[in-house]
């Protein structure tokens, strides 16, 4: 690209030019007077790529809002369902108080842990002596 210098009428065009656009669209309309276009081309140019920014600007605004608009919270993970709890019924305890209302108690079981082998061993021993026994 080759660039001109800017001559004393081009340099008053960009002063004038200066009080209506702001910076970037005085850079624009700068260089393009440096590569050969008119003063008054230029700024044409100039008002329409800033028409074209602004509505570009609208557009994404609105594309970020639909977005916003569309997009749905991330659904909660499922509880888990409530263990149900055994109910065990004592028949003699229920028939000798008559009176008493009756109440249901929860049963859990525990888990037994198994420290090492070896006691595991001794008590299976020991069942089956008594068995054989």
């Amino acid at each position: 690209m080759v660039f001109q210098k800017l001559t004393d009428s081009d340099k008053e065009q960009i002063a004038i030019f200066s009080q209506t656009f702001d910076k970037k669209q005085l850079a624009e309309i700068r260089a393009m007077i440096m590569r050969g276009v008119k003063p008054n081309d230029a700024k044409a140019i100039a008002e329409q790529r800033q028409i074209a920014r602004n509505e570009l600007v609208v557009l994404l605004e609105k594309k970020e809002e639909e977005k916003n608009e569309t997009v749905q919270p991330k659904a909660k993970p499922a509880r888990r369902a409530k263990k149900e709890l055994k109910v065990v019924v004592d028949k003699d305890a229920s028939e000798s108080d008559n009176d008493a209302p009756f109440s249901p108690t929860p049963v859990r079981k525990k888990r037994e842990k198994v420290k090492d082998t070896s006691t595991q061993l001794d008590k299976e021993i020991a069942n089956q002596i008594i068995i054989l026994a």
